[in-house]
């Protein structure tokens, strides 16, 4: 761990007309561990506004995932489950609770402590919606893939939906192992899923959160 002690502890000399300015997310190449301690000192000169922004940015890492999709006419002899059925859904009122903002120093992550309660009150009426509109309850679920955004996520899942101990375990596993990667999350969940499939003929849900804040619910036949 690099610990920058004051803004000040890296000192650069004033910008020369042959100077540039690359903000976070640009294309650094070889050059960006050094560039990454210099964005850390500009993110400590800016103070605590910053500072609720690394907390954020903390609580994610980095992974690459990639999914294989098939059409109908192969699907047929390969493994994993069938994809039924989905919904993406976007929560009106809600842009203030999870996303990013661009500015002049680059991606600023915002993350409200309101997400899980949010997660608790509104989403196991969207599951139960969608699932009652396949003919099934969340009774007839026997594969959770969700993304691990957190424990109080988790946790508000859980109790929201009346889920079974263990219905979440693999989320809890991927949450332990790597921490919350982001968009490759859900699909490290679904890994581990495929690991050890349900029974065929069974139905799964997956579910994640995202910036907006959006949900996304894809049904599963395995």
């Amino acid at each position: 761990m690099l610990k920058c002690v004051k803004a000040t502890v890296c000192r650069m000399p004033p910008p020369s007309t042959q100077s540039v300015g690359r903000p976070a997310g640009s294309v650094w190449g070889a050059s960006g561990g050094a560039l990454g301690v210099v964005r850390g000192r500009d993110g400590a000169a800016r103070g605590v506004r910053a500072a609720e922004h690394l907390v954020a940015t903390a609580l994610f890492g980095d992974a690459a995932a990639a999914v294989v999709v098939l059409g109908a006419h192969r699907a047929r002899t390969a493994a994993g489950p069938a994809l039924v059925a989905t919904c993406s859904r976007l929560h009106p009122g809600t842009g203030h609770l999870m996303g990013m903002r661009v500015g002049t120093g680059g991606f600023a992550v915002f993350l409200s402590p309101e997400v899980p309660a949010f997660a608790e009150k509104h989403l196991p009426g969207e599951v139960r919606d969608f699932l009652a509109g396949h003919g099934l309850t969340t009774e007839d679920i026997t594969s959770w893939v969700c993304h691990p955004g957190g424990p109080k996520i988790m946790e508000a899942l859980d109790q929201g939906l009346g889920l079974p101990p263990g219905a979440l375990a693999l989320s809890r596993d991927s949450l332990a192992e790597y921490g919350n990667v982001s968009s490759a999350s859900v699909l490290d969940v679904l890994r581990r899923t495929l690991a050890a499939p349900p029974a065929p003929g069974s139905a799964g849900l997956l579910l994640a959160l995202g910036p907006g804040l959006t949900s996304e619910l894809l049904l599963l036949a395995w």
